[in-house]
């Protein structure tokens, strides 16, 4: 478990810092006055130091807890006991679904509880001013029970002026006023709704091979996915948006979202998704989808030990409905059973994204080391067709040569007509109803793994030519833009 960090030098769980000399009130070594702790109300009383040191308050082992309880203020209190199988569970729900990283800063925090200072020994100098330390209403107080049946409980206060790492904390059963830690205040001040262990979205950016967006009413409303297998060497450029239009995708704003998807986290945790919670949460009547799909397959990491380790997965998906606003910064989503929260922008990345600003803009989509064939055909009958041999020698490497209708041509300059081809994007938008001519010239690609696609080119106007790609004709480009190969 990852604790938090305490400040300062000392020695024990967290150490401490020195207080300062400039306390706000005077609590000499020798006792506390009643007039200084009441001057505490309206102003500053003198410096003081503190009567003694640090030191462990509970000397207990975690497991030995087996239930809490803690109050936040006015927030509520909310408690935390150890089910049949040793894990921590909320009272008054049946899974035991508490996150152990929360609940391990609990029990560590109560099962080694420390203080920094010690500032009176006497509880007639505080007892009646406990207003004065924050401590007649404290701003947290735990009670705990071991398996034994012993019990503890604490209050904590205000910050003692001053210090700012440290707190003042009353313990049942012990009379002096102590100073506590500022990492323990934190380890004890986590939300209920904290409590809950959130899962990981299985979202596997490169097991993805469709991304669907629905609207409240369940139309889809944008809709990427996957042509080809997603073990294709250029499974990358094989996406296409499939709502509200039918088109290539272009590969950068691809690879963004599906990044972006596969970063997606649950923030907390709220609730079953139970008729009342669904009510409250604007779920149920949602205001939109996301659903994730991953095809089967394999992924591989490297352990710690630097092993690398593949893992098998079947086809799965991931579908996150989204509920209402709750604050200005998240939106209620429900994840299978249960109900979380989730910041505006990571849904927004999906619910907000603009198809046509991501339809590729490029006619020419298969990489120069995909391509296995080129054909170029004309609308008067002439056809062109490029071969790419790739042939691997012991002494020179790979050696790459291309063949024009059969005979050899210069592999270095076909490779650089190639690549401006691969520049080359479309001017613009075709308008809704606009009509065109018949093919005139028709650009066949085909890759390693056997994908294809196609490019036409059909006169638009005098200066522009519409383009159809892959059988659907979305833009234009300026007549003669296309770069001629040798």
């Amino acid at each position: 478990m990852q604790k938090v960090e305490r400040k300062g030098g000392g020695t024990g769980r967290g150490g401490r810092r020195g207080l300062t000399a400039a306390l706000a009130f005077c609590l000499m070594a020798g006792g506390v006055t009643a007039g200084i702790l009441m001057s505490r109300e309206g102003a500053e009383a003198p410096a003081a130091e503190a009567q003694e040191r640090g030191g462990v308050l509970t000397a207990l082992q975690p497991e030995e807890l087996e239930r809490i309880t803690i109050t936040e203020g006015e927030e509520g209190s909310w408690t935390l006991e150890r089910g049949a199988d040793g894990e921590w569970m909320l009272e008054g729900e049946t899974e035991g679904n508490v996150d152990p990283r929360m609940s391990g800063r609990i029990t560590d925090a109560l099962a080694g509880l420390e203080y920094t200072d010690v500032y009176s020994e006497k509880p007639e100098e505080y007892r009646e001013r406990l207003a004065a330390f924050g401590l007649e209403q404290p701003r947290i107080a735990a009670e705990w029970t071991t398996a034994t049946g012993e019990t503890y409980a604490l209050r904590i206060g205000d910050a003692v002026p001053g210090h700012s790492g440290s707190s003042f904390m009353l313990m049942e059963g012990d009379d002096r006023l102590f100073g506590v830690d500022a990492g323990t205040v934190q380890d004890l001040s986590i939300d209920r709704e904290l409590l809950h262990e959130v899962p990981e979205l299985p979202v596997m950016k490169a097991l993805l091979d469709r991304i669907t967006v629905r609207d409240g009413e369940g139309n889809i409303t944008a809709e990427w996915a996957l042509e080809g297998r997603l073990t294709d060497s250029d499974a990358g450029v094989n996406w296409r948006i499939t709502q509200p239009f039918v088109y290539a995708a272009d590969e950068e704003t691809m690879d963004a979202l599906r990044e972006n998807a596969a970063n997606l986290t649950l923030g907390a945790w709220i609730g079953r998704a139970n008729e009342e919670n669904l009510e409250a949460a604007g779920l149920k009547t949602p205001r939109g989808e996301i659903e994730f799909h991953m095809g089967a397959g394999s992924t591989g990491t490297v352990t710690e030990d630097g092993v690398y380790d593949v893992r098998d997965w079947e086809e799965s998906s991931v579908r996150l409905i989204i509920g209402a606003a709750r604050n200005e910064l998240t939106d209620y989503v429900q994840y299978g059973q249960e109900i979380y929260t989730m910041t505006h922008f990571s849904l927004q990345v999906f619910t907000e994204a603009k198809p046509m600003e991501m339809a590729a803009r490029y006619i020419a989509l298969t990489p120069l080391d995909s391509l296995v064939s080129l054909t170029v055909e004309t609308a008067a009958g002439d056809r062109t067709s490029y071969e790419i041999l790739r042939e691997s020698g012991e002494e020179e490497g790979q050696k790459t040569r291309c063949l024009k209708n059969g005979e050899e041509v210069s592999w270095e300059a076909f490779e650089a007509a190639y690549q401006r081809l691969m520049t080359v994007t479309v001017s613009g938008r075709l308008p809704e109803g606009a009509l065109w001519g018949e093919t005139e010239k028709k650009y066949t690609f085909r890759a390693v793994d056997g994908g294809t696609h196609v490019v036409e080119l059909g006169e638009y106007d005098g200066m522009h030519d519409a383009v159809t790609l892959d059988g659907e004709t979305v833009f234009y480009l300026i007549k003669g833009g296309v770069t001629e190969l040798p």
